[in-house]
């Protein structure tokens, strides 16, 4: 699933002028590590000490219209994301031109200091409403890996979401910042700090933990205990399915990580039951996310 990057002297000159046009002269370039959603992924260091992130996709490539979403949805997430300086189509590609920020990849490991900077930054997050963009909707994405198409409703809602929250996308800087909008979607508010804790799990949290960090968010803590066990079975289905085309170490923990979350559910809640209500109402069989004292 790795997308294999192009190096900066193996680029067009045509490219390099076109970049140079929108950067300034270029004094020198930092490619940046494997990744998973870009062929073209560099620091340029222009004139006066500038810097420019820049990522890039061949127009021809399969995922090339995220990149049209990515500079769609940016106006949107300044408070949380890096801000998108120009874009650019040339000499066969599309590219996308953010402010640079200086930071390192997200640790997610039990007792990181990251963890509370990444909840705050999840946190203002959930205060954005979707706009009024032909977005994914969360019960369309997932809507092949439930028994039930009734229990879709429980995913739909009116905030923005993310839905990759692989460390590889979150920045530690002098805050957090969510990088890599290839897929925003609208839904239920709860549904990013579920995918979020799915990724603390695969970093070593127990569910229990995992669900702590989720339950300081509002949205968890108003959410049907059902409603969420739904999902993370509906997840854990998914990323079987992601982990049986693209059998990668990094797969297989996040798979491995869906079905202990699966199981540990179950085994607290049962198995999820038809009369898990609709909507914000809650059933007395069914108490809100676990560890809801914390939401605020």
């Amino acid at each position: 699933m790795v997308i294999e990057r192009v190096a900066w002297p193996n680029l067009d000159e045509a490219l390099k002028d076109a970049i140079a046009a929108q950067c300034g002269p270029v004094q020198h370039v930092t490619p940046v590590g494997p990744g998973f959603n870009s062929q073209l992924a560099i620091v340029v260091h222009a004139e006066r000490g500038s810097r420019v992130f820049i990522k890039g996709l061949r127009t021809d490539h399969a995922r090339a219209r995220t990149q049209r979403i990515e500079a769609t949805i940016n106006p949107y997430v300044h408070a949380v994301a890096p801000r998108l300086l120009w874009t650019l189509s040339a000499a066969g590609w599309d590219l996308l031109g953010f402010e640079c920020v200086t930071g390192r990849l997200a640790d997610y490991a039990p007792g990181s200091p990251d963890l509370p900077i990444v909840l705050e930054c999840l946190r203002l997050l959930q205060a954005i409403p979707a706009p009024g963009l032909p977005l994914k909707r969360a019960e369309h994405r997932w809507r092949n890996y439930v028994d039930d198409p009734a229990d879709l409703d429980h995913f739909a809602g009116n905030h923005l979401l993310h839905t990759d929250f692989n460390p590889d996308n979150i920045l530690i800087a002098d805050r957090a910042y969510f990088v890599d909008w290839a897929w925003p979607t609208r839904g239920a508010g709860w549904i990013d700090p579920a995918l979020w804790a799915l990724w603390l799990i695969a970093a070593g949290h127990t569910p229990d933990q995992a669900e702590n960090y989720a339950a300081h968010t509002p949205s968890w803590a108003r959410a049907p205990a059902c409603a969420i066990t739904t999902f993370v079975r509906a997840n854990h289905r998914l990323w079987s399915e992601i982990a049986a085309d693209h059998p990668d170490a990094w797969t297989v923990d996040v798979v491995d990580a869906a079905k202990r979350w699966d199981r540990y559910r179950s085994a607290k809640y049962g198995e999820v039951q038809p009369e898990c209500p609709s909507g914000p109402a809650l059933s007395a069989n069914w108490p809100a996310g676990t560890g809801a004292t914390h939401g605020a």
